[in-house]
């Protein structure tokens, strides 16, 4: 006990500087203390155990020694507490639902200043008739909800949703694992966050569903706005090449560090840097997973990040890109243009996300 409490003054020592002398003290006075108790077992190896009136002397003077060890714990300082895992992951959930509620609001002022009818004969020019109807229904949804933001999660589903919901909660959330506060398992994946996406993890990215998929199976992949580095260890399986992971906000990077160490990924590079039209610096609102350089206006703190273009960094690093996987929350368009002389030389897959903005 008396070493525990020492080790504990000499760790928290180098951090609490202004304590130093009071940790200096307390040391010293567990010192006196160990010296007390080491006395005390000589004298029960000297005295035996016949002598009971001796006995009864040393375990009152045991007693009071402990006495004095327990009342050093007490006045030992202590660390702050560090927040719960809940706590965290509800900040992360507030800053996530903010966020939501200002694209909701910034992508229902865009629907207005369209002509509809116009742009939806161009939409579904060539698409066959289940595409026209699931399209429809999107657009009903997207109107839905931007007319009534706060009921936006409970309108009607039809019922073959009902069925895909249920099975999702039947099947594949029950097969997330905590195994510590910061390890959750889905499978064979690890994660420092309980995080795992349906797209991502029971989906695969649709990459199984991917022709050709043979192609691309030795090329190097490109996953911009990689957050965690959730999808990037989905990726990694479908390339003997790298997986160049995209992530400006320092706090995901620092979690994708993380998941790639707990999963022995070796071909994932990551790579601290957004993905854009050029190569600058600007700022980004942070929002965990719904970080985004989009919007100036969403509640949240701000971070500096450094911005690369895939042309660029493709032509440093001479790069042969089979695939690229973009969600960055608003910014795929930018991030096209500056990936323009690849998709055109190299022909990679593409998987890019175009539900954050109307002109998406």
């Amino acid at each position: 006990m008396i070493k525990f409490l020492r080790n504990t003054l000499r760790f928290l020592a180098p951090d609490r500087s202004r304590k130093r002398d009071r940790i200096a003290m307390l040391d010293a006075k567990l010192d006196d203390a160990l010296l007390a108790s080491e006395r005390i077992e000589a004298k029960i190896r000297i005295l035996g155990k016949n002598n009971i009136d001796m006995q009864a002397k040393i375990k009152a003077a045991t007693a009071a020694v402990s006495a004095q060890i327990d009342k050093l714990a007490s006045a030992l300082p202590k660390p702050p507490p560090k927040p719960s895992l809940r706590q965290v992951n509800d900040v992360r959930l507030l800053d996530l639902r903010n966020f939501e509620a200002t694209w909701l609001g910034r992508f229902g002022r865009e629907l207005g200043e369209i002509d509809m009818a116009q742009d939806y004969t161009k939409l579904v020019s060539g698409l066959d008739g289940a595409s026209r109807l699931l399209l429809g229904r999107i657009l009903n949804r997207i109107k839905y909800a931007v007319k009534n933001p706060a009921k936006a999660s409970d309108m009607p589903m039809f019922p073959d949703e009902v069925a895909a919901v249920n099975n999702l909660l039947a099947d594949f959330y029950p097969r997330i694992i905590e195994l510590s506060p910061e390890c959750f398992s889905y499978g064979h994946y690890l994660l420092p966050l309980r995080h795992f996406e349906v797209p991502v993890f029971r989906d695969k990215w649709t990459l199984p569903d991917v022709k050709y998929l043979d192609r691309i199976k030795g090329m190097d992949f490109i996953d911009a706005g990689a957050f965690i580095g959730d999808s990037a260890l989905v990726l990694s399986e479908f390339t003997t090449g790298d997986v160049h992971s995209f992530e400006p906000v320092s706090e995901n990077y620092s979690l994708m560090l993380k998941s790639i160490e707990m999963n022995g990924r070796r071909n994932i590079i990551p790579v601290n840097k957004g993905i854009g039209r050029d190569e600058c610096r600007r700022a980004i609102k942070v929002a965990g997973s719904g970080s985004s350089a989009m919007l100036s206006d969403a509640p949240g703190r701000e971070e500096a990040m450094e911005l690369t273009s895939i042309d660029a960094y493709v032509h440093k690093n001479r790069l042969k890109i089979g695939l690229i996987k973009a969600d960055v929350e608003g910014f795929e368009q930018d991030l096209l243009r500056g990936a323009e002389a690849t998709i055109r030389e190299q022909r990679p897959v593409l998987l890019i996300s175009i539900y954050h903005t109307v002109s998406d």
